[in-house]
């Protein structure tokens, strides 16, 4: 099964993306948009895993993710993956808790290399990927409406859990079915 690790983000964020995507689109650059019902934060891209390291991933989350608190990230912003020249990803940019999703990106990290996946060699930057840029058609159009985007509010996203998705590739666009939710605990209100 080919799968990842990932938080879901809510329906207002989706349709805040939406909208942002509609007016990036008259660039008419090359670029594969992502489908709103498919935006999320991928915490660790597992890749093809067989069906015992599948169950092993989901015990360690299972054993690891109700220990940690519930957390709150907004996402603010339009940037592109490389920062510099021809981009080949344009994401919304997240801000908040980073650090506490940084800490379940690196347990996801740790849940995913027990499974015998290679441990990610970039840092952990937490974002919503919008598009992917396909060619270099209209890059320049695309280039220059890019920074009306630099301050968009795209909203809050609050994690109370982390997913394993199963992503199947299609034509049309992967398909992402949820395998697995792990609820985060409650955070606890201040002592009286």
């Amino acid at each position: 099964m080919r799968c990842f690790i990932a938080v879901d983000v809510p329906p207002a964020v989706r349709e805040a993306a939406r909208r942002a995507q509609e007016s990036l689109r008259a660039a008419g650059a090359d670029v594969k948009w992502t489908s709103p019902e498919s935006l999320h934060v991928t915490l660790k891209f597992l890749g093809w895993l067989e069906p015992p390291a599948v169950e092993q991933v989901k015990r360690r989350l299972a054993a690891d993710v109700p220990s940690r608190e519930r957390l709150a990230v907004r996402f603010r912003g339009i940037g592109t993956f490389p920062e510099r020249g021809q981009p080949r990803v344009i994401w919304a940019g997240c801000e908040g808790d980073v650090e506490g999703l940084s800490a379940l990106a690196r347990l996801a990290e740790e849940a995913g290399t027990e499974a015998g996946v290679a441990p990610e060699t970039r840092p952990f930057a937490p974002h919503l990927t919008l598009g992917r840029v396909k060619s270099p058609r209209n890059g320049k159009a695309l280039q220059a409406l890019l920074p009306r985007f630099r301050d968009t509010d795209f909203g809050e996203c609050p994690v109370q859990a982390v997913v394993l998705y199963k992503s199947t590739l299609r034509p049309q666009g992967a398909l992402y079915e949820p395998q697995a939710a792990y609820p985060l605990r409650q955070a606890r209100g201040p002592a009286r």
